[in-house]
């Protein structure tokens, strides 16, 4: 399912992606790619969210993996230049709500065919809530990237104190 998925999303943004102006969406791309790295970094003993093991992918860190380095950048060269040409603040909500939909219904019908699992008070609801705030910082860091460094800060820091991701662990 982890390929098919893939192959759905590689073919998306063959279609649908911005890939003759990718330089433009590049820093943006690596700064989801960064902050979920730095994700399986801080929770590596104490994950929120994991993905299951499946026939072909052997654990949460390959799976976790193909997702940074294909999915990641599809989900850009899509969501950015749309959402740059939308004018009116009310458009631009709707457009990130309905990326928020889709990114939580593909996660809901993961965690359905048990192919993703939620761990130490992480949700589906947690996971809409961080997507309305991943899509906005990542549209944010696109705009103004060193505010987006700032503002992600205090997001990481909220994110450890409400989960009681325990820091002093680390190694």
């Amino acid at each position: 399912m982890y390929i098919v998925g893939t192959l759905c999303w590689v073919i998306a943004a063959r279609l649908f992606g911005d890939w003759r102006h990718w330089e433009k969406y590049h820093h943006t791309i690596l700064y989801f790619i960064v902050s979920d790295l730095l994700y399986n970094f801080i929770t590596s003993h104490y994950p929120l969210w994991e993905y299951t093991e499946s026939n072909f992918l052997p654990n949460h860190t390959t799976i976790n993996l193909m997702v940074m380095f294909i999915i990641y950048p599809c989900t850009i060269l899509i969501y950015l230049p749309y959402l740059e040409k939308l004018r009116k603040p009310f458009s631009k909500f709707l457009y990130i709500s309905a990326w928020v939909g889709f990114y939580v219904f593909c996660e809901w019908l993961f965690s359905l065919i048990d192919l993703f699992h939620y761990h130490n008070g992480w949700t589906l609801f947690s996971s809409f809530v961080f997507d309305y705030i991943m899509f906005s910082m990542l549209y944010l860091h696109f705009k103004r990237p060193l505010l987006a460094y700032v503002i992600s800060v205090p997001i990481i820091i909220i994110l450890l104190i409400v989960y009681n991701v325990p820091v002093s662990e680390w190694r």
